[in-house]
C-alpha cells in the first residue's frame, strides 16, 4: 500500500508544478498518466504476485527439502533398524542353529555309543561262542588223541607180542637146525653157510632192506626192524625142513624175506602158492598167503592174478568177519581196486574206492595214512577216466594233509605233487603244473622213491616241457621214463602203453 501512495504522489507532482494547461489536454494527460499508473500498478501487482509465488515456491522447496531430509533420515533410521533387526535375527538363527547342531551331535553320539555298546556285546558274545566252540573242538581232539594213543598202545602191544613170537620161532628154528646137524653130518657145509652171525645178516639187511611199504604207501609188517629182519633171515636160512612140512610161521618168515629183503617177487609168488596149498585148512594162513600172492603178482604187473588173490582174501574176511579182520578187508579191497586201475577198469576202481573211503575214515580216522592213500587212489581212478579237473581239486585238497602227516619232502608228498601236476597239464594249465613240481628235486634221494615213481615224474615233466615248447628238455625226460618203464613193466602195462602213445602222437618240431 505504501508503494501505491508513493506512486500516486509522484504522478501528481508534475501536474501541480506545471503551468495550467488547457482542461482537455490536462484531462487527456491525466487519463494517460492514470492509465500508465494503472498499468504500472498492474505490473507491480503482477510482480508482487510473482514474488509471492516465488516465496511460496521457495518455502515449498525448503519444506520439500526438509521433508526429503526427514525422509532420508527416516529411511536411514529405518535401514539401521532393519540392519539391527537383521543382525538380531542372524544372531538368533546362528544361536538356535548352533544349539540344534550341538543337540543333534549329542544325540548322534548317544546313538553311536549305544550302537557301539550293542556291537561290542555282539562281538563279545560271538567271541565267547567261538571260544567255546574251539574249546569243545580242542576237548574232542584231546579225547580223540587219547583214544588214538590207546589204540596205538594196543597195537604196540600186539606188535611186541608178534615180535616175541617171531623171536621164539627163530630160536626154535635155531634149535631145529642144531638137532638137524646131529643127524646130518653130510650137510655140514650147508649148515656153515646157514650159521652166519646175526651181525653179518644185519649188515646184509642194512644194504637191501628198503622201507617196508607196498604200492599204496600202506605199511606191510612195518614192525620189522633191521635186527628182526636179520633174525628172520637167519632162521629161514637155517631151516632144513622141506617146504611141505613148514609151519605157518616158517612160511610167513620166508615170504617176508622174499618180499621185503630180497624183493624177489617170483620167489614170493612161489612160496605164497606153496603156503596156500600146505595150510589149506588154516583160514588165517590162507588169508596171509593170498595177500602175499596178490602183492607179488601186482609187483610183476600180473593184475588179473593179483585181483583174483585179493578177491579171494576179501571173501575170507567177509564170510564171517570178526572185528580183527576188518583192517585186512579194507587193505585187500584197496589193493583189488588198484588192480582194476592197472587193468584199465577205472570206473570199477572208482566205485570200490568210494565205498571203502568211509570205512577207512571210521577205522583209522580221516587223516590216517590208509585214508589219505585211498583218497589219492580215488583221484587217480578219476583222472584215468578223463576227469582231470575233478581229480585236480582232490589232489589240491589232499596235499596239505599229506604234508602234515608225512612231511613236505617225503616220497608220498612228491607222488601227490606229481599226480596233481599231471591233472593240471591235462587241464591245459601247464604254468600251475610247473609251480606244483618246483619243490621236487630232479633226483629224489629218498630210499622209498621207487623207479616207477621216478619214471612217472619224468613223464609229467616231459608233458610240461612240451607245453612250453621246450622240446629238448621234454625228450630228455621222455627218454628217462621210457628206459625205466622198459625195465620194470611188460609191454602191455597201462603206464608203458600210455607213454608210448604219447611219444607216438607228439607233434614234430615247429619250423
Amino acid at each position: 500500500m505504501r508503494g501505491v501512495v508513493l506512486a500516486l504522489l509522484l504522478i501528481a507532482a508534475p501536474a501541480v508544478a506545471a503551468p495550467r494547461a488547457e482542461p482537455e489536454v490536462a484531462a487527456k494527460t491525466a487519463q494517460a498518466e492514470v492509465a500508465a499508473l494503472k498499468a504500472e500498478n498492474a505490473a507491480l501487482r503482477e510482480r508482487a504476485e510473482v514474488e509471492k509465488r516465488l516465496a511460496t515456491l521457495e518455502g515449498a522447496q525448503a519444506e520439500a527439502s526438509r521433508a526429503d531430509a526427514q525422509q532420508a533420515n527416516l529411511i536411514a533410521l529405518l535401514g539401521g533398524l532393519i540392519g539391527l533387526l537383521t543382525a538380531v535375527i542372524t544372531i538368533a538363527v546362528f544361536f538356535f542353529t548352533f544349539r540344534a547342531t550341538r543337540e543333534a551331535v549329542a544325540a548322534a553320539r548317544d546313538v553311536a555309543k549305544t550302537e557301539a555298546r550293542e556291537e561290542a556285546k555282539k562281538q563279545v558274545a560271538t567271541a565267547r561262542s567261538e571260544f567255546e566252540r574251539l574249546a569243545e573242538q580242542e576237548r574232542a581232539s584231546i579225547e580223540e588223541s587219547k583214544q588214538r594213543l590207546a589204540e596205538v598202545n594196543v597195537r604196540a602191544d600186539e606188535v611186541n607180542d608178534q615180535l616175541a613170537e617171531v623171536r621164539k620161532m627163530a630160536d626154535a628154528a635155531k634149535a631145529s637146525a642144531s638137532a638137524a646137524r646131529g643127524f646130518a653130518e653130510g650137510a655140514a657145509s650147508e649148515h656153515a653157510r646157514a650159521k652166519r652171525s646175526a651181525s653179518e645178516l644185519e649188515q646184509d639187511a642194512q644194504t637191501r632192506l628198503a622201507k617196508v611199504t607196498n604200492r599204496t604207501g600202506e605199511s606191510e609188517r612195518a614192525e620189522l626192524t633191521l635186527k628182526d629182519a636179520g633174525v628172520i633171515a637167519e632162521a629161514v636160512a637155517a631151516n632144513d625142513q622141506p617146504e611141505n612140512q613148514w609151519t605157518v610161521r616158517q612160511f610167513e618168515n620166508a615170504i617176508g624175506k622174499a618180499l621185503y629183503v630180497d624183493k624177489d617177487w617170483h620167489e614170493a609168488l612161489r612160496l605164497a602158492t606153496a603156503m596156500k596149498a600146505v595150510h589149506a585148512a588154516d583160514t588165517e594162513a590162507q588169508l596171509f598167503a593170498l595177500r602175499a600172492l596178490g602183492n607179488a603178482a601186482r609187483e610183476l604187473s600180473r593184475f588179473d592174478q593179483a585181483l583174483d588173490a585179493y578177491r579171494a582174501a576179501m571173501a575170507i574176511t567177509t564170510a564171517d568177519p570178526p572185528k580183527r579182520w576188518e583192517q585186512h578187508y579194507i587193505w585187500v579191497a584197496h589193493c583189488a581196486a588198484l588192480c582194476l586201475t592197472g587193468l584199465g577198469r577205472a570206473a570199477e576202481a572208482e566205485a570200490q574206492l568210494r565205498a571203502l573211503l568211509p570205512l577207512y575214515e571210521r577205522v583209522i580216522g580221516a587223516e590216517g595214512s590208509g585214508t589219505l592213500v585211498t583218497r589219492h587212489s580215488l583221484a587217480s581212478a578219476i583222472l584215468n577216466q578223463g576227469r582231470a579237473a575233478e581229480a585236480e581239486v582232490m589232489w589240491r585238497e589232499l596235499l596239505p594233509l599229506w604234508e602234515r602227516v608225512d612231511g613236505a619232502a617225503s616220497s608220498g608228498t612228491y607222488i601227490i605233487r606229481s599226480c596233481w601236476a599231471e591233472a593240471l597239464v591235462r587241464s591245459d594249465r601247464p604254468g600251475e603244473a610247473r609251480e606244483v613240481l618246483a619243490p621236487i628235486p630232479d633226483r629224489v634221494p629218498n630210499e622209498d622213491w621207487l623207479p616207477r615213481h621216478e619214471a612217472g615224474l619224468a613223464f609229467v615233466r616231459a608233458r610240461v616241457a612240451d607245453a612250453f615248447g621246450e622240446r629238448a628238455a621234454a625228450e630228455g625226460y621222455l627218454a628217462r621214463a621210457q628206459k625205466i618203464y622198459g625195465e620194470i613193466y611188460p609191454p602191455d602195462h597201462i603206464r608203458r602203453r600210455e607213454l608210448e602213445a604219447y611219444i607216438a602222437n607228439r607233434p614234430g618240431p615247429s619250423a
